[in-house]
């Protein structure tokens, strides 16, 4: 059993959690719901250990597995005991292949080399990724580094597993195989605590705790409008023919090294206007395309053209034209903190508001999905621009969703056009010109 007796955690001077307490028995899945920034993550790191050996906060109570108490195992021990997948993924990448990351803890972990073997096997097998073992885990997709932590939760077996946010980013084949798996785990006696905004969780769980000022994830049929701040330039942007080409991908050949093609050729028009929404399943090649489209990445073989220039590599220049938001959060801020990030932004784009967050909020002390809102608050005022965005409803709350979607709605009015990887919304006519699978 998983005992929490008298739980206090703040950050400074601000509670988080005072006297709380739990007890989650083997076999049982323990929800944790909640709005951005209510805590689901903190108390995660609070039971893995990650506070205050990582994250410095004030923290009291006792945290025991099995009458084992959690603070005298060091972090870097703690594997022996349970696994922690967190929202960031490439936090918990260290080695060159998905095998290496695999093996590494059960090697530590003492098992035999053929166990090993047959477990590496088995867990890539479970969660497809057997293709992937060679491939360095950061050249996978948002949606195959989420399914490869699973991997390595299901290869350690361990009795206690915290994951945060696992359906993240997931396509719905994807998601099925993860919740297979979580059922499988309280069938098998582990003990689960999952912090997630997808309610289809909802349906294994035994327990649930809504921290915080709790948001349901359906969105309401009716809604407010959402106030936003616009950029007056959008306004002076007229509606672009459909002969107003804006990408052009002729014949494009695509492959990370040892790995199969991604892209042969492939071919793709782009017009100023379009909204367009980009899916397909994990590792199809979504964010991969955003990134060979403004030359983050460069093709074998074929060509790129943006706004009439062949793509060679990127240029800062490109962002007269475009604006990408990668699917790791943290590749989209700059600085410390939210009010750094966005002093940063005044740089590049004058006439920002000065005081746009009315207090400090540093990364390090934010939810996955406050960093993304956090990113995400400069849209508003790049309307003129054609968008990529890549997963922009990852780590969102209800509230969080329903402003992007009106966002979203504001930015076709904009007739810049835009781009848009997304497992979790689904063709809305009014919203996407069309839809492109991969």
């Amino acid at each position: 059993m998983l005992k929490i007796n008298n739980l206090n955690l703040s950050f400074g001077t601000e509670p988080l959690f005072k006297q709380l307490n739990l007890s989650i028995f083997p076999g049982q899945l323990f929800l944790l719901k909640g709005a951005n920034g209510s805590g689901k993550t903190t108390l995660l790191n609070a039971i893995s250990g990650v506070i205050p050996e990582h994250l410095e906060a004030i923290i009291s109570g006792d945290i025991c597995l099995s009458n084992q108490d959690l603070s005298l195992i060091p972090l870097r021990e703690k594997f022996h005991t349970l696994w922690y997948a967190q929202s960031d993924c490439d936090k918990q990448f260290f080695f060159p292949t998905c095998e290496a990351e695999l093996a590494f803890a059960l090697e530590n972990k003492g098992i035999t080399a053929p166990e090993i073997i047959n477990r590496i096997t088995q867990s890539a097998k479970r969660f497809g990724l057997e293709s992937c073992l060679q491939q360095s885990p950061f050249t996978l997709s948002g949606g195959q580094k989420k399914l490869l932590l699973c991997a390595i939760g299901a290869a350690l077996d361990s009795p206690l597993l915290l994951l945060d946010e696992p359906l993240a980013g997931l396509s719905e084949s994807s998601v099925q195989i993860v919740l297979n798996w979580l059922k499988e785990q309280k069938e098998q006696g582990k003990i689960l605590i999952v912090a997630e905004h997808n309610p289809v969780v909802k349906a294994l769980a035994d327990m649930e705790l809504h921290l915080g000022s709790y948001m349901p994830d359906e969105l309401p049929t009716e809604t407010k409008p959402v106030t936003l701040h616009i950029s007056s330039k959008s306004d002076n942007i007229s509606e672009p023919s459909n002969e107003d080409i804006f990408f052009i991908v002729n014949d494009l050949h695509f492959a990370y090294p040892t790995q199969n093609k991604l892209f042969s050729d492939f071919n793709l028009k782009l017009s100023k206007g379009e909204c367009v929404l980009l899916q397909g399943e994990n590792g199809s090649g979504k964010s991969t395309l955003l990134k060979l489209l403004l030359g983050l990445l460069q093709p074998e073989s074929g060509s790129i053209v943006l706004a009439g220039q062949v793509v060679k590599s990127f240029i800062p220049s490109m962002f007269r034209h475009v604006f990408y938001q990668s699917q790791a959060t943290r590749e989209n801020l700059l600085g410390i903190s939210a009010t750094q990030n966005w002093q940063f932004w005044r740089i590049a784009q004058p006439g920002l508001p000065q005081d746009f967050y009315q207090q400090e909020a540093f990364f390090s002390e934010s939810s996955a999905g406050q960093l993304q809102c956090y990113a995400q608050d400069i849209l508003p005022w790049l309307m003129d621009k054609f968008w990529l965005l890549d997963e922009p409803f990852n780590h969102l709350d209800a509230a969080a969703r329903k402003n992007l979607v009106h966002l979203l709605h504001e930015k076709r009015k904009s007739g810049s056009g835009m781009l848009v990887v997304a497992h979790e919304i689904l063709y809305d006519a009014k919203l996407f010109d069309r839809v492109i699978a991969l």
